[in-house]
């Protein structure tokens, strides 16, 4: 029979694989719209009016994307610890008490994963922003359209998007081990008191 302990790790290296790509594609769109758009001469009139026009909504969009870059990458590391706590915990020099069932408990936990949570949270941001770029320069009148509206909307976008990974963060980190944790938080009397 296999080692439960070395069956997720391989589980967890493939894991870091899929974080080490999603790093990179999220990097590359971001740089890929703002060489298109910003970088666009006068025989590309499309992408020049959309960069003259929506530049505020692109670049917010492309700094999600290298944010949600950030978090791939964050994600990624986080599994790197646990394939090597992992595999320590197998070892006879093993410390500090750990153990691989708490060890594997804590890499499958909820909290475990919320930085990829939050990748994809920003990932969702950067094309609604895009989109938004690309639906104001075909649909709305700019001439009519303040620029302190694009800003708020950008700005509250990206408060929105905040305030959904925080709330995230708070629910997965307080019931880590539910299976279900958003609906096991709406069912206790004192939600986001830490487990003791």
């Amino acid at each position: 029979m296999e080692n439960p302990v070395s069956g997720y790790c391989d589980y967890l290296d493939k894991e870091m694989t899929i974080m080490g790509l999603l790093s990179a594609f999220a990097l590359a769109a971001a740089a890929l719209v703002l060489d298109r758009t910003a970088g666009a001469d006068s025989t590309h009139t499309t992408l020049a009016n959309l960069w003259k026009a929506e530049r505020l909504p692109l670049g917010a969009g492309s700094l999600a994307f290298a944010i949600a870059a950030f978090f791939f990458y964050k994600q990624r590391s986080l599994l790197a610890y646990y394939v090597g706590q992992l595999r320590f915990s197998q070892t006879d020099a093993r410390y500090r008490g750990m153990t691989a069932k708490g060890l594997l408990e804590d890499a499958d936990s909820w909290a475990t994963w919320i930085n990829y949570q939050t990748a994809f949270i920003l990932l969702t941001l950067g094309v609604v922003l895009y989109g938004f770029a690309l639906y104001a320069l075909v649909f709305l009148d700019l001439a009519a359209r303040p620029q302190t509206l694009a800003n708020r909307i950008v700005a509250g976008l990206f408060l929105g998007a905040a305030f959904v990974a925080v709330v995230n963060s708070l629910v997965k980190t307080r019931y880590r081990y539910h299976d279900r944790p958003w609906v096991d938080c709406f069912h206790f009397e004192k939600p986001f008191k830490r487990q003791g």
